[in-house]
């Protein structure tokens, strides 16, 4: 007998779902805390007055209770991967198979809890946000990081003297979405890069910053930069400078000037 499309897709399905079961089964015990595994405490979460959605004060005592145990378990659901088989089932065709961003999820929030207790992941965590072909990975990695532990602002400062452009970009990024105070500096001299997208990635980390954190020398750097011969370059120090509320035309002088 033949099989239609539709009913290959939903065998497909059946045996994705049937693989995530069983890897999702047959790894080691999850910690548990009061009779609740980890994942259980982590899919506890409340939203807050200004928007974003926290763990329950409950969940995150728990999960510090947990402590270090935790760790191996989030690097494991940090870096979680979608097949994009299972995309397409999902996505295009709407059948409900589970993906990897509720495993990423709980693990970004799991270390945003533990808090200094996460300090052993820091260089894999950085290693993943630099590095990771995978753009959920390095967001779900950026988003483990966001306590500004220092030792990960140290490593992705490091990371902008990196020989490789594109860790030095990707450092860039990840330095703007946390915003520490000291890399303030470090994302200035950025602005100099020899690479254009090092330019313009930096000028937009600095856009996120507060205006009254930055010194006048980065702002000024921030308004050459908005002359600059790359256009690409040019227009992301024109937008970080009108995140911070500093843009004036006419302050803008082109590298021809």
């Amino acid at each position: 007998m033949r099989l239609r499309p539709r009913q290959m897709i939903m065998i497909v399905a059946a045996l994705v779902m049937a693989v995530v079961l069983w890897v999702q089964l047959s790894g080691p015990s999850e910690p548990t805390y009061n009779g609740k595994s980890l994942s259980e405490w982590l899919d506890e979460r409340r939203p807050t007055p200004a928007g974003p959605i926290v763990l329950t004060d409950e969940a995150e005592l728990a999960v510090r209770k947990i402590g270090p145990e935790a760790i191996p378990f989030l690097l494991d659901w940090v870096q979680r991967t979608d097949s994009t088989t299972s995309q397409s089932l999902r996505y295009r065709v709407g059948i409900p198979i589970p993906l990897n961003d509720v495993w990423r999820a709980r693990g970004l929030y799991g270390f945003r809890a533990l808090g200094d207790a996460a300090e052993p992941a820091i260089p894999e965590l950085v290693e993943m946000a630099l590095k990771s072909d995978d753009r959920d990975v390095q967001g779900a990695a950026t988003n483990s990081l966001t306590n500004n532990h220092p030792l990960a602002v140290k490593l992705l400062i490091e990371a902008l003297q990196s020989g490789d452009s594109e860790i030095r970009f990707n450092a860039a990024l990840v330095l703007g979405r946390l915003r520490p105070s000291e890399a303030i500096e470090p994302l200035t001299k950025a602005l100099a890069d020899s690479e254009h997208g090092v330019r313009g990635i930096a000028a937009m980390g600095l856009g996120f910053y507060s205006p009254d954190k930055l010194p006048q020398a980065t702002i000024d750097e921030l308004k050459r930069l908005a002359g600059d011969s790359d256009r690409e370059v040019g227009l992301a120090a024109e937008h970080a400078l009108k995140m911070l509320g500093l843009y004036q035309a006419a302050d803008v002088k082109s590298d021809e000037e």
